[in-house]
């Protein structure tokens, strides 16, 4: 990590970010179209790559070629982490969603916001998403524009670009993506 050139063979992340701060565990790793998320064991985030439309929530649209803990994120534990084609998802230890990153295909869950260029506008820092507070989410998920997040109560709850049935709209959604996701629900790991 924090080379250009491409790697052949599997390479171990010795732990350190950017500002040379030893990290000792992570817990949970996405990777989205030209960037990587990363939660440790005390719960910060660290995120590097392409940092255009703000994927990377430090705040500005600068590219990082190491991993960077997400300062506006240090007093918030981080559960996991999942990167879709240009925007970022974290799921909290107390059930909150958040999202920074691409928001023109309403992938990052802010339709509660008034105005339509505030509901598909992106974001540079991680925003809780409102409409989920109450939802318990257990799961999160990304694909390249859309988002999909399960329940403690069994719903799956879907947003982000709908063409093609890609999100559960009218129950018209991919089998193979939700096959996926019904396989994870239930399996014995994820036992909440």
């Amino acid at each position: 990590m924090g080379e250009q050139a491409n790697r052949r063979i599997p390479h171990i992340w010795n732990g350190y970010d950017i500002g040379l701060i030893k990290h000792r565990k992570v817990i949970d790793v996405s990777c989205g179209e030209s960037h990587t998320g990363i939660t440790v064991d005390t719960g910060l985030v660290l995120t590097f790559g392409c940092g255009d439309n703000g994927r990377l929530g430090h705040g500005d649209l600068r590219p990082r070629n190491k991993p960077k803990v997400v300062e506006s994120l240090r007093d918030v534990f981080v559960n996991s982490i999942c990167c879709g084609g240009k925007f970022t998802l974290l799921l909290t230890n107390d059930d909150t969603v958040m999202s920074c990153g691409h928001g023109q295909s309403g992938a990052l869950g802010h339709g509660d916001r008034p105005t339509r260029a505030s509901r598909r506008c992106d974001l540079k820092t991680f925003q809780t998403i409102k409409l989920l507070r109450n939802v318990q989410p257990f799961f999160i998920s990304c694909g390249s524009m859309h988002t999909a997040v399960l329940c403690n109560n069994g719903n799956m709850l879907t947003f982000g670009y709908g063409e093609s049935g890609i999100k559960n709209n009218n129950k018209s959604y991919c089998y193979c993506y939700s096959k996926c996701l019904c396989y994870l629900y239930f399996s014995p790991f994820f036992s909440h």
